[in-house]
């Protein structure tokens, strides 16, 4: 490949796709993308958090705060709702039958599952009526649930097959260059 260069007139001696690069050169690509993921955040984080708002909705609550770190389990992450006093005439079998209708989905995103199955556990398997503790408990469910799945896109195998199935091209000591087989294709 001849020589390429940028608009900075930086010369590229040479792109390669993820497989053709040094094993230093590939966990150098490797951080570069699990850092960009983290910088970006977690990419379902607003369906994540819009099942949790519909949840609460749907328990008789409202989320009133929250700070919710999907990376970082060091991290305190927390959700308030707000309190549920009057709840003697919740029918939660009559809620779970209308949810089981729509397999659990009430947003149409994983974490509808989730939140749905610790809601069946803490009314069958717990025998638990009160709005409060179920909120409670189904966000620790939901933020477990959630946490596992941002952290399968920063996992290197993840990463590998993505950069494996695409067309990525980086530079020999793993920066990422572009998408594509003409990656100067933006300055025709």
């Amino acid at each position: 490949m001849d020589r390429i260069y940028t608009r900075r007139m930086r010369g590229i001696d040479k792109l390669c796709r993820f497989n053709e690069l040094s094993r230093g050169s590939q966990i150098e690509a490797l951080y570069n993308e699990r850092n960009a993921t983290m910088k970006a955040g977690y990419y379902y984080a607003d369906e994540s958090i819009n099942s949790l708002f519909e949840f609460a909705e749907i328990v008789g609550s409202k989320v009133t705060d929250f700070n919710i770190n999907f990376y970082d389990e060091t991290k305190e992450s927390y959700c308030k709702f707000r309190t549920v006093w009057k709840y003697k005439n919740i029918d939660w079998y009559e809620i779970i039958e209308n949810l089981s209708k729509t397999d659990g989905l009430f947003t149409g995103y994983f974490a509808d599952v989730h939140l749905f199955r610790c809601l069946r556990e803490c009314v069958y398997e717990d025998k638990e009526l009160n709005p409060n503790t179920i909120l409670k408990e189904c966000f620790g469910a939901w933020l477990s649930a959630c946490r596992e799945e941002a952290n399968v896109y920063l996992s290197e195998d993840y990463l590998q097959n993505k950069f494996l199935s695409g067309d990525f091209l980086f530079l020999e000591d793993g920066t990422y260059f572009s998408r594509g087989d003409n990656p100067l294709s933006y300055l025709v």
